[in-house]
C-alpha cells in the first residue's frame, strides 16, 4: 500500500525564539513523504531569516500580513497537496522524530480525522492530554496539534475566520455532523506550550464561541451561564495572582491532575 503524502503547516508571526525548534521537529521526521508549508504573517524580528535558512527543504513558504491565525491557516490549506494536513504552529513540536511514521503505520486510511495525545507544558510541570472519544458533548476532545485531517475536507470547510479562538472546533464539529470518521491512536503526537496557547488565556471567549457553534447563542440560560463563568474565571485568576506562589502552584497542580494525566 502506498504511503500518503502528509502536509504539515506551520503558522508563525514574530516567533524568532521558537520557530527553528518547530521547523526542525517537522524537517527531522523519519517519514519520507512530508510536504512542509510555512505561512509567516510578515514578521519583523528575524523569523524570516530562520525560515530562509531552511527554504530549500520547504514545499512552500510566504511572509505577508494576514487577518489572524485562522486566515493564515486557510492560506496553508490552499497550498497543501498532501492527503492529510497537520498544523504544527510556531512554539509547538512533534513529540518525536518518528511520530508521523508511527501514526500512519497504525491507522486506517479510511478515516477522516486521526488524532492522538498531546504533551502539555506548564510552568509547574508536564501533563498528557489524552485524546477522548468524539461525542455530541465534545466535538474536539484533543488538540489540533495532535490531529491529521483529510485535505479534501479542510479545503471544503476550512476555518471560519468569524471566530477568534474556536474556528478549529467548528471545523471538527462540522465533520462530526456530516458523519465523518474520527480515529484515535494511543500515541503522544505533539508537544504544546499550554500557558502560551491562544485559547488558554481566553477561556470565557472559548466557552462562548463553542456554544455559538453548537446553536446555544439564543438560549438566555446559556448566556447567563457564560456571564457566571466569566466572573468565576476572573475571580480564580485574581486569587491565583494574590496567593503566595507556592500555594498557587499547589492549586494548579491539583486542578491539572484532575484534567490531565501526569507524566510519570
Amino acid at each position: 500500500m502506498d504511503t500518503p503524502i502528509i502536509s504539515v503547516v506551520t503558522i508563525c508571526y514574530n516567533a524568532v525564539e521558537c520557530i527553528e525548534e518547530t521547523m526542525l521537529s517537522v524537517l527531522n521526521q523519519t517519514y519520507d513523504k512530508v510536504e512542509y508549508i510555512v505561512i509567516d504573517g510578515g514578521s519583523k524580528d528575524g523569523t524570516v531569516d530562520i525560515i530562509k535558512r531552511y527554504a530549500h527543504r520547504l514545499a512552500y513558504w510566504t511572509s505577508e500580513p494576514d487577518k489572524g491565525i485562522y486566515d493564515a491557516m486557510n492560506k496553508g490549506i490552499q497550498k497543501a497537496n498532501g492527503e492529510w494536513i497537520n498544523f504544527m504552529n510556531a512554539g509547538d513540536t512533534f513529540y518525536s522524530s518518528t511520530v508521523i511514521q508511527e501514526v500512519f503505520s497504525k491507522v486506517s486510511l479510511s478515516s477522516d480525522i486521526i488524532y492522538g495525545d498531546t504533551c502539555l507544558s506548564f510552568s509547574i510541570g508536564q501533563y498528557i492530554r489524552e485524546g477522548k472519544k468524539v461525542t455530541d458533548k465534545d466535538y474536539m476532545p484533543f488538540g489540533h496539534q495532535a490531529s491529521f485531517s483529510r485535505t479534501r475536507l479542510m479545503k471544503t470547510y476550512g476555518f471560519d475566520t468569524c471566530y477568534k479562538v474556536c474556528a478549529d472546533y467548528k471545523f471538527f464539529y462540522q465533520i462530526y455532523k456530516i458523519g465523518g470518521k474520527f480515529e484515535y491512536i494511543d500515541l503522544i503526537v505533539s508537544n504544546y506550550e499550554a500557558e502560551a496557547g491562544l485559547s488558554s488565556v481566553n477561556t470565557s471567549l472559548l466557552k462562548y464561541e463553542r456554544g455559538k457553534i453548537e446553536g446555544k447563542a439564543s438560549n438566555i440560560f446559556w448566556l447567563l451561564s457564560c456571564i457566571v463563568f466569566y466572573i468565576l474565571s476572573l475571580l480564580k485568576r485574581v486569587m491565583l495572582y494574590v496567593l503566595p506562589t507556592s500555594i498557587a502552584n499547589l492549586i494548579k497542580k491539583s486542578r491539572y491532575k484532575k484534567m490531565f494525566k501526569p507524566i510519570q
